[in-house]
Formats: C-alpha cells, sequence, structure tokens
C-alpha cells in the first residue's frame, strides 16, 4: 500500500489504517452524505425543474450516532432555495433505515419518484391522491446506456448529444458543497458567481 499515494493532495499524516478503511469519514477525503448521496438526489431535481446555482442554503446535522473518531456527520440535513423557487430539502441518517420518499411538491401535484419510474398525485380537491400520471423508467440507472452516451458525444465531440451534461455536474456540486460549508461554518451560504466560490449569505 503506498500511503502518501493514497493521500495525494490531502494533509500528510502518518499512516492511520482506520482513516484508510472508513476515509468516507473524514473531510480530507470526503463530502460527507451530501457528496455521497445528496449529489444523487439534488441532480434529479436540478434536471426536473431545471434549476441551477441555490440562491442560499445551509447545511445542518452532527454526530449523534457513532461517536467513533469521524468528522463528517452521521446525520445530515440539506436546505437549498433556488431563484424563484423550489426550496429542496435532502435528509439523510445513518442511524435509522425507515426511507422518506424522493418526491416533488406542487400546488396542484406531487411528483414521486417511485417505481416503475415516476407517478404523478393529484393535490385538487375533487380528486385528491389519484394518480394522474405514471412514467415508465427509460434506462436512466442503466450504466451501459450512460457509457454508450457519453463514448458517442466523445466521438462527434458534441456535448450537447449528453443525457447528462458536465453543467448538471457541477449544478449539482456547488449545491452539496454550499450546504457542507453551511454546515461547517454554522451558517446560511449562497453561491458568488463573481468569486466561483461558496460565500456566506
Amino acid at each position: 500500500l503506498d500511503w502518501n499515494a493514497f493521500l495525494g493532495p490531502a494533509w500528510k499524516r502518518p499512516w492511520d489504517a482506520r482513516r484508510y478503511w472508513d476515509w468516507r469519514n473524514y473531510w480530507d477525503y470526503s463530502g460527507g452524505v451530501s457528496t455521497d448521496l445528496f449529489v444523487h438526489r439534488i441532480t434529479r431535481m436540478i434536471k426536473a425543474c431545471n434549476l441551477h446555482e441555490p440562491i442560499r442554503g445551509i447545511g445542518m446535522g452532527g454526530i449523534y450516532k457513532w461517536d467513533d473518531g469521524r468528522e463528517v456527520p452521521d446525520s445530515f440535513e440539506m436546505l437549498l432555495e433556488y431563484d424563484g423557487g423550489p426550496t429542496v430539502y435532502c435528509l439523510g441518517t445513518m442511524g435509522n433505515k425507515y426511507s422518506n420518499q424522493h418526491l416533488i411538491r406542487g400546488y396542484d401535484a406531487t411528483l414521486v419518484f417511485e417505481d416503475p419510474g415516476f407517478k404523478v398525485y393529484s393535490q385538487k380537491d375533487d380528486n385528491y391522491g389519484e394518480v394522474i400520471y405514471t412514467h415508465e423508467k427509460t434506462g436512466a440507472e442503466n450504466q451501459a446506456l450512460h457509457h454508450k452516451n457519453h463514448h458517442a458525444a466523445m466521438r462527434a465531440n458534441d456535448a450537447s448529444m449528453l443525457n447528462c451534461p458536465p453543467e448538471l455536474g457541477y449544478y449539482g456540486v456547488v449545491a452539496v458543497g454550499l450546504a457542507n460549508e453551511g454546515y461547517k461554518l454554522k451558517k446560511c451560504m449562497t453561491w458568488s458567481p463573481e468569486h466561483s466560490r461558496v460565500v456566506p449569505a
């Protein structure tokens, strides 16, 4: 094992088996729950709602279950506000297995990501709770299709062919980075386009 190669640009330190094995628990190598899990949730919302950088947001949580020397929280919440709406909320706890639904709440309907893809439920009084639309997945989580799409775009030198363009990743990373910085500083944060970085709101 080449410890220095593992550390890469992170702070140099003596060999630590725990940091090597549980690297996701340390800020030097991981962004915690938000970069491991929330980035997948938020990019789905960004694409579905045509969002960009959040105008402000915060990360909250702590080490409530496993106080074992880790640095990143085992329970984490991210709250983001986007220009003109919506507000996006993500909850992640490693100490409880009960799942929460992944959904978009609107005034007239609620879109719930569930099998076979997503369903839209009415919020109107006359047909409240009725499924008014069902969308079946068309391979969105099939890695072979992602690779095929990516390779075709590279061969054609045409980024517009990508189903998941680079901007989607950028907006997702800005969102979770904003939440992580808010957690560390215990402040509401915003994105500064002039400086291309997260700053206190």
